[in-house]
C-alpha cells in the first residue's frame, strides 16, 4: 500500500484521422513511478513507447487526480523516460497522498527472495502479483551496456509494466513492455534497478545518455587463454550507423582503453562511457585480428545520443 502511493498511470494522447477524414484521439497507457521532486517539478519514471510522438501526456495519481506532464528526457536504449509534472499544478491534497519511491540495492538480491509486482502486472492499473525470484544470473545485452535481469515465477500479462519491490517496500527492478527478454517469457522478468540508476539520474537532470554503439562482452582470463584473445571488451556487434561504426570499429575488435584509461571489462567500459557527453571526442585503443594474431590500433570516436 505504501509503494502504491508512488505508482501513477501515464496516458499518451495521439491525434489521428479516420477513413472519413474526421479527427480523433487515441490513447495508450503505462504505469509510472514517482522517483523524485525538484523545486518546480515532480519527476515520474515510465516507458517511452507510450508517450512517443504524442500530442499530450497525462499523469493520474493514486487518488485519480490527473495532471498534464512533459517529457524531460528519454533513453531509447532501455526504453525508459522521465516526465516532469509542475508542482504548482498539483493540488496539495494530492501531494499529501503520494510518496517518492525508494530505489533499493538490487546487487545482492538472491534466488528465492519474495517479491511483489506493482504497477500493471495484469494489464490493469494498480494490480498486484506476488512470487519469488527464480534467477539472478541472466543478462540482456543492449547498445553500450549489459544489464542483469531477474526472473520470477510470477505469470504476467504481456501488456503489463511496472516495478518489482522487495518486502521492505524498496524498488529493486523494472519490468518493461519493450524489453526483448520479456517477450520471450510468460513469467515476469525485471531489469536490476541498481544498474539503471545512473541512467535514471541523467534523465532526471535532463542530460542525454552518452552513446557509442557497440554490443560487447568481457574477455575473461579464461577466455583469453583458451582462444588467444586480448583481455578487454570484445565487440560482438558494431551497430550500423553508430559512432563506433563511423569511426571504423568492427565486429571482433577488442577494446582495451578509452582516453588512456584501461578497459578490461564491460563494467569498466560502461563506467568510463558515462563520464563523457555528447560531442566529446574520445580515443579508443583496441586490438584487431590479423593473419598473424591481434594488432593494436587507435580510433577517435565522437560521442553521440541514441535517437
Amino acid at each position: 500500500n505504501e509503494v502504491n502511493k508512488s505508482v501513477v498511470t501515464v496516458t499518451g494522447v495521439k491525434e489521428g484521422k479516420d477513413i472519413f477524414d474526421s479527427s480523433y484521439e487515441a490513447t495508450g497507457e503505462a504505469s509510472g513511478l514517482i522517483i523524485g521532486k525538484s523545486s518546480k517539478d515532480l519527476l515520474v519514471l515510465t516507458e517511452y513507447d507510450v508517450i512517443a510522438d504524442v500530442k499530450s501526456i497525462r499523469v493520474t495519481f493514486i487518488n485519480n487526480y490527473t495532471q498534464n506532464a512533459k517529457l524531460k528526457r528519454y533513453d531509447r536504449n532501455t526504453g525508459i523516460a522521465v516526465l516532469s509534472v509542475p508542482l504548482e499544478k498539483i493540488a496539495q491534497q494530492t501531494m499529501d497522498q503520494v510518496e517518492i519511491a525508494v530505489l533499493g540495492n538490487s546487487t545482492n538480491l538472491r534466488q528465492g527472495r519474495m517479491v511483489v509486482a506493482l504497477g500493471s502486472p495484469l494489464g490493469t492499473s494498480y494490480s498486484i502479483l506476488t512470487g519469488n525470484i527464480t534467477s539472478v544470473t541472466n543478462t540482456i545485452t543492449t547498445e553500450d551496456r549489459n544489464y542483469t535481469v531477474f526472473t520470477t515465477n510470477i505469470v504476467t500479462n504481456a501488456k503489463g509494466n511496472g516495478v518489482l519491490v522487495n518486502t521492505d517496500g524498496e524498488v529493486i527492478g523494472l519490468y518493461l513492455k519493450s524489453s526483448a527478454i520479456q517477450k520471450e517469457q510468460n513469467t515476469l522478468t525485471a531489469v536490476s534497478i541498481s544498474e539503471l540508476q545512473e541512467i535514471i539520474e541523467l534523465l532526471s537532470n535532463g542530460v542525454p545518455v552518452p552513446y557509442i554503439g557497440i554490443k560487447g562482452s568481457t574477455v575473461t582470463e579464461a577466455i583469453s587463454e583458451e582462444y588467444d584473445i586480448p583481455k578487454g571488451v570484445y565487440i560482438k556487434e558494431a551497430v550500423v550507423n553508430s559512432p563506433a561504426m563511423t569511426a571504423g570499429l568492427q565486429n571482433g575488435d577488442v577494446i582495451v582503453a578509452m582516453d588512456g584509461t584501461q578497459v578490461m571489462t564491460m563494467d569498466d567500459y560502461q563506467e568510463k562511457l558515462m563520464t563523457f557527453q555528447k560531442g566529446d571526442k574520445i580515443k579508443i585503443t583496441a586490438h584487431r585480428q590479423q593473419t598473424k594474431g591481434y594488432k593494436k590500433f587507435t580510433s577517435t570516436i565522437e560521442v553521440g545520443v541514441l535517437r
